[in-house]
């Protein structure tokens, strides 16, 4: 629990040089709207937060909101396992217990079960926040075009801005997750 209590203030003391960056530098501003009962639990409790994939930096969005509510230190992602090796960023997303993925349903699957069973186990007054794109990557007119694909196919609408989330991942019984996240 030491090491991320002393971890949770060093990714925040570097993850808000990048968020003040975006917010001061860039311009970027962030409007949430969200139901007042839910804002009572934000960053008490572990939660997991579903956003679209549109730009390379999105996750920065994520960030911004984080830490406006207080908890960007525990911010953890999925992300392409590439990532890892990307100098500052990379290095820092691998000591801060991000989630790095294959793209491989059969490893990842072990991978992410294993990952959120452990930052599940944060130390008391630490909530864990996991930004989800659930799109799996970001939109193109490519993708979005297969995305539709498959919506026809499965009786599902098609979309124009967003394409259909990948579910896999969301949905796994027997993961004794349940109430911890």
């Amino acid at each position: 629990h030491l090491y991320r209590v002393v971890n949770y203030y060093l990714a925040y003391s570097l993850w808000s040089q990048f968020t003040y960056w975006a917010q001061w530098f860039a311009g970027c501003d962030v409007v949430l709207y969200i139901d007042p009962k839910v804002l009572e639990k934000v960053g008490k409790e572990h939660c997991l937060v579903l956003l679209n994939h549109k730009y390379d930096i999105d996750w920065l969005i994520g960030w911004i909101i984080t830490e406006r509510f207080g908890f960007l230190g525990a911010s953890k992602v999925f992300v392409k396992k590439s990532l890892r090796y990307v100098p500052i960023i990379g290095w820092a997303w691998y000591f801060t217990e991000t989630i790095f993925l294959k793209r491989q349903w059969n490893v990842d699957k072990v991978t992410i079960l294993r990952d959120l069973a452990d930052i599940t186990d944060y130390p008391p007054g630490y909530a864990v926040n996991i930004l989800l794109f659930a799109e799996g990557t970001r939109f193109t007119e490519k993708k979005l075009e297969a995305s539709n694909n498959v919506a026809l196919d499965n009786d599902l609408p098609t979309l124009k801005h967003a394409r259909l989330p990948r579910s896999r991942g969301l949905v796994q019984p027997g993961h004794g997750l349940h109430g911890r996240l």
